[in-house]
């Protein structure tokens, strides 16, 4: 039996992006970004680079900029949005780090269903949140290049 990773993180996300008519632009570009607020949170940053999802609330305190949290995920067809790391406002981080293409050989297991019940938990937020809702959340910016992603 094959793991699926970040089912509902990747259905929040094409429910996000299909609201927001973004979805063509996600799925056929390989470099996509988008930053989308929705009244009363955090904007949310969306970026792809070819596999590479990453799922962020960007926030600015004395004027220096913040993520809360910023999430990173392989996008695989058979295997889902798979949890590769999460970094928090303090500068924290956990990583889970494949030894090889296979998701199922993973270095930290415990890691890797840890961020993914977190993913998915968060996925469900940001529906509740209203960004899917257009009555209530816009896009601020859309753009293929790369602007506020950090490589770890």
């Amino acid at each position: 039996m094959t793991t699926v990773y970040g089912k509902t993180m990747l259905a929040s996300l094409k429910k996000i992006l299909a609201a927001h008519n973004l979805t063509d632009k996600f799925e056929g570009s390989e470099d996509f970004y988008a930053k989308i607020e929705s009244s009363g949170y955090t904007p949310l940053t969306l970026e792809k680079h070819e596999s590479y999802v990453t799922v962020t609330h960007y926030c600015e305190k004395d004027g220096a900029l913040l993520l809360d949290p910023d999430m990173s995920f392989f996008l695989h067809d058979r295997l889902g949005l798979i949890p590769f790391t999460i970094q928090y406002s303090d500068g924290s981080h956990r990583i889970t780090l494949p030894t090889t293409g296979d998701a199922q050989r993973f270095a930290d297991h415990r890691e890797l269903n840890s961020q993914n019940l977190f993913a998915n938990k968060w996925g469900r937020n940001l529906i509740d949140q209203g960004f899917a809702d257009l009555a209530c959340s816009t896009v601020v910016h859309v753009d293929s290049a790369q602007t506020e992603m950090e490589f770890i």
